[in-house]
């Protein structure tokens, strides 16, 4: 029977399902943190601004035409970090928010009672997606006010905030649908949200990345055509024109509407997908992952020659610890051709690039670098999160808690396990360095053990937090959340605090910051440790000695840049293992285990 759309939209966005949905995501603690926290963030990034712009006013002795036009750039400066600062949290809070909208289902062993009901599979996704997307809008509507109390000081237009709110809900309407077509199709609620951040991130990066991709080896680019339906272009010129740039006339004022368009194309293509995957679940129940065939082995190894034999259960314990074992047995792809794809693509790709740019141009390897490097620590930060709190949620953890395992056993087990599924992200990207780097001579070998000692120690920590917060939390979203707003706090929200900070006390002073301050930053943040080996190994820079010199965020020479990476590296191996000590001690508090 077919129903008409406005019994579909009635039933489905404002169905019995939506009302559970507010109704049981409401009521969370979480969320109540969420909000708080969220408000809080927008109240001290606005203080920071206010009292960064106004420093030079009440300590620099500015004159009266002085500090009216300083006033007048405070609301455009606000307003462009609070646009910029709302979109970002907010797509990942959406992905977060639907991501476990039908995994859970399944994990509870509720989803065939939902499936039971009158209501469509269509029904059921709009019902989901409407009522996760309440708390979104909650959060959003929540800083309207303070962006439009800024417009009192003049210099931000009603189209700004009309166009940055727009493009940040329907941005995070896209994210939140992929997370949704995800989560009936995996059975982890941090995967779901990793796939849902990550491909929203690409979809809407897409038009940027094929405009650059068409212009490497001409002159200019062939067309300009595709970046407005970028949301992060799109957004990006609203920036710069309420800044009072105008450098770019091609582009109209209501050229954000193109991205809205593409957005909205993509929510209900995904929102789709998500209706077919529920659909296959009610029609064929449910399906696992294809079993891989296993190996013929004999029960018992080859007589040796003192005439016993060995059990092939001894052979496959990974240091007495089955966990383990179970840890480096679980897939790192969900179908097998996957690995395959993945590597091909990007190789064609990279040689497309190379041969229209050029096999010795350094620069592509900086962006490929920036791409591999955030999708390396997003996923560390990510899959590490469900490691406890994955089992609690699946209902396995008390069988696992009636093993013989100590504490720190789990715990390490865990961590291997998640350590080795981000594995072919850096597989991939060393790959990409010696292959498109080092061999066509472009950069020095040294930059590979460089990129080791700063890449892979972050990641370490990273994981080691993640378990952590999998152990003293009881959702995988939560941990997820936490962990990677340890991330950023650390290497982005921290840094710019104290820049600021600096800045404010040397207008007491009557002096600029000294330049350690932004050397002592630099030094603990992975990125630029990672520009600087990069740079530093090109050749083309070449100017001092053999080698390259080291002369970016730093002035530092070969042998000084080695030593500081390595201290760099054991910095965070000691930071890594200090969360596994307290995962441990944790973990051994709450089950009353040894550690």
């Amino acid at each position: 029977m077919i129903r008409p759309p406005h019994h579909l939209l009635t039933r489905g966005l404002f169905g019995p399902v939506f009302q559970r949905e507010v109704r049981a995501v409401s009521r969370r603690t979480s969320s109540f943190w969420v909000r708080a926290l969220y408000t809080l963030g927008l109240a001290v990034l606005a203080s920071i601004i206010y009292f960064a712009v106004t420093a030079e006013i009440r300590f620099g002795g500015a004159g009266k035409a002085s500090a009216l036009q300083l006033l007048q750039m405070f609301a455009p400066t606000l307003g462009a970090f609070f646009a910029w600062f709302q979109f970002v949290i907010m797509c990942f809070v959406a992905s977060t928010l639907t991501a476990g909208a039908i995994c859970d289902e399944r994990r509870k062993g509720s989803i065939a009672s939902l499936l039971a009901t009158p209501l469509t599979p269509a029904q059921i996704v709009l019902g989901k997606f409407a009522g996760r997307l309440v708390q979104l809008v909650i959060l959003i509507a929540a800083g309207i006010p303070l962006l439009l109390a800024v417009r009192l000081f003049g210099g931000i237009s009603s189209e700004f905030v009309l166009a940055a709110t727009v493009l940040t809900i329907s941005t995070a309407m896209v994210h939140a649908s992929i997370a949704l077509a995800a989560s009936a199709r995996v059975r982890s609620s941090t995967m779901a949200a990793s796939s849902g951040f990550a491909t929203g991130v690409g979809l809407c990066f897409a038009p940027m990345l094929l405009t650059l991709i068409l212009a490497i080896g001409n002159n200019g680019p062939r067309t300009l055509s595709l970046l407005p339906f970028s949301p992060y272009f799109s957004l990006g010129w609203e920036t710069a024109r309420s800044l009072g740039s105008n450098d770019m006339p091609m582009f109209n004022a209501n050229s954000w509407l193109y991205a809205l368009g593409y957005n909205a194309a993509g929510c209900i293509f995904f929102l789709g997908l998500a209706v077919l995957r529920v659909r296959k679940l009610a029609t064929g129940g449910e399906w696992s992952l294809p079993a891989s065939s296993p190996r013929k082995r004999s029960s018992v190894q080859k007589t040796p020659a003192n005439g016993v034999s060995k059990p092939i259960a001894e052979e496959l314990t990974v240091w007495n610890n089955p966990l383990a074992w179970r840890e480096f047995r679980q897939r790192l792809f969900m179908r097998p051709w996957q690995p395959w794809v993945v590597t091909i693509g990007v190789a064609f790709l990279l040689a497309f690039i190379y041969r229209e740019s050029g096999i010795q141009s350094s620069q592509v390897f900086f962006v490929t670098s920036a791409i591999a490097l955030a999708l390396f620590y997003f996923q560390s930060a990510l899959i590490a999160s469900n490691s406890i709190a994955g089992e609690r949620e699946s209902r396995s953890l008390e069988a696992l808690l009636t093993t013989p395992l100590t504490a720190r056993a789990i715990i390490y087990a865990k961590w291997l396990g998640a350590l080795r599924r981000v594995s072919p992200i850096a597989v991939l990207y060393f790959a990409i360095a010696f292959c498109f780097g080092v061999i066509p001579g472009t950069f020095d070998w040294v930059m590979l053990p460089h990129l080791a000692l700063i890449v892979f120690p972050p990641v370490l920590f990273l994981i080691a937090t993640g378990v952590w917060f999998s152990v003293i939390t009881r959702r995988s979203t939560v941990a997820a959340t936490l962990n990677l707003a340890l991330g950023l706090m650390l290497w982005v929200v921290l840094p710019l605090i104290v820049v600021a900070g600096a800045g404010i006390l040397s207008q007491f002073k009557g002096s600029s910051p000294p330049d350690e301050i932004f050397g002592v930053l630099a030094v603990w943040n992975p990125a630029p440790m990672v520009v600087t080996a990069i740079q530093g190994a090109d050749w083309s820079r070449a100017i001092f000695g053999p080698h390259p010199s080291y002369n970016t965020f730093f002035h530092f020479s070969l042998w000084s840049f080695t030593a500081c990476a390595t201290v760099f590296a054991l910095v965070y191996a000691l930071l890594a293992r200090a969360a596994l000590h307290g995962a441990t001690r944790a973990l051994a508090r709450r089950t009353n285990r040894d550690g």
